[in-house]
């Protein structure tokens, strides 16, 4: 086991060599053992508190002196789960966090075990998907995540930390059968196990392939030429998006099949759907449309679709100005239906066409108006009465938008 550790790391992997860490047994293992046989001041440890339980912040302390006197480093992470399915939700917000860490020519160690590789499978093959396990490698951002423990079982794991003297959390919503991998795990694949013993070994020797590794970047398309569904899942799978093989089917389907003047759109997840432009295809994040508000000059706002900031020029707003902040949805109803830009009237559908933004970006793009005309759509056009005023002693602001990537 702690040759499988050493083992995994590439020769060329920079440190700190980062171990992703719930404070349970697996993780708690994965650290020291990684502790051992990398040296403890090459290895930093990385929590993410979701902040779901209410002892949250008694486990992130007993992360902290976990790593203190295994006497690596130590990072935590607090956030903020969205609502809906929250074993999917808390999982995207741990690799957004393990994203944000790892660097060029880094890894992060996670700590999944043959157990989970089982389960994963099973569930994989139950919901229509295609049973490729956990890879004991993958790209994550700039580095990769390595997982050098899939060979062992739970059991086995709980064995080796009971002789180290390890203590560790036991998460009481990992016993909740609700959620659909704690009920494989201790009713599904008990039972199964009872029928067929040595079921869970030959579910995790199943080789169902290796899924070739795919950039989460748009997709090109070529003309009439048919999509391979690996390569889409391979896609789908770079961003944490695990479809069933229908969904699957079905983007490959609409990407050779809808008009190229029409738009297509396949939901893949339960906050994201598959959107075709330029040749391309793109995860596209699902957003409410923000609601009308107001924006004081200066002050970023984040919205639920992307955030408004704010850079200091010779012309534009006034610095502490109050705004009003709607979408084109507002406009619907109101004299407001255009910006004067170079001295004529322009349509806002005309400037998103003009500056390529696709067409799911528009509905919740703000735009910045006061009670009797529209005065910019950030990053992208600001009205003559704004751009040519004179700046007097007064700081003055560009508004920019940058939307949510999935």
């Amino acid at each position: 086991m702690k040759k499988a550790v050493r083992d995994a790391i590439p020769a060329d992997c920079l440190p700190p060599i980062w171990v992703a860490f719930s404070g349970g047994l697996d993780s708690t293992l994965l650290l020291k053992l990684a502790a051992d046989e990398l040296g403890a001041d090459r290895v930093c440890a990385v929590h993410v508190d979701h902040q779901l339980h209410v002892d949250s912040s008694k486990w992130r302390e007993h992360c902290t002196q976990v790593a203190k006197k295994l006497a690596v480093g130590f990072e935590c992470e607090l956030v903020d789960v969205d609502s809906g399915n929250l074993e999917l939700e808390a999982r995207r917000s741990r690799y957004r966090v393990l994203e944000q860490h790892v660097g060029l020519g880094e890894v992060v160690l996670m700590a999944h075990h043959k157990d989970d590789l089982v389960e994963t499978r099973l569930w994989q093959l139950l919901t229509g998907r295609m049973p490729i396990g956990i890879p004991a490698s993958r790209r994550l951002g700039r580095g990769q995540v390595v997982r050098p423990l899939l060979a062992w079982s739970r059991h086995e794991l709980e064995q080796v930390a009971c002789d180290e003297g390890l203590d560790w959390i036991d998460d009481p919503s990992n016993a909740d059968t609700s959620y659909d991998r704690n009920w494989l795990r201790h009713l599904a694949l008990p039972m199964l196990e009872g029928r067929f013993p040595g079921a869970a070994d030959a579910i995790a020797a199943f080789d169902a392939g290796v899924l070739q590794e795919v950039p989460a970047q748009p997709l090109p398309l070529r003309d009439e030429e048919p999509l391979n569904p690996g390569t889409v899942r391979a896609w789908l799978h770079a961003y944490g998006l695990y479809p069933p093989q229908s969904t699957v089917a079905e983007v490959c389907r609409q990407a050779v099949s809808v008009p190229q003047d029409s738009r297509m759109s396949v939901k893949v997840g339960a906050k994201a759907t598959v959107c075709r432009y330029d040749m391309q295809l793109h995860v596209v994040p699902m957003h409410e449309v923000p609601k009308e508000t107001s924006v004081m000059v200066g002050e970023l706002l984040r919205l639920p679709s992307g955030v408004l900031e704010w850079k200091r020029s010779d012309f534009g707003f006034v610095g502490g100005e109050l705004l009003g902040l709607i979408t084109r949805r507002d406009l619907v109803g109101r004299r407001l239906s255009a910006l004067k830009v170079n001295g004529r009237s322009k349509r806002l559908k005309n400037i998103f066409q003009e500056r390529r933004i696709p067409h799911w970006h528009r509905p919740c793009w703000p735009v910045l108006c006061n009670d009797s005309e529209i005065l910019a759509l950030p990053s992208l056009a600001i009205a003559d009465s704004l751009r040519f005023s004179n700046s007097g002693p007064s700081k003055r602001y560009l508004p920019e938008w940058t939307p949510n990537s999935y």
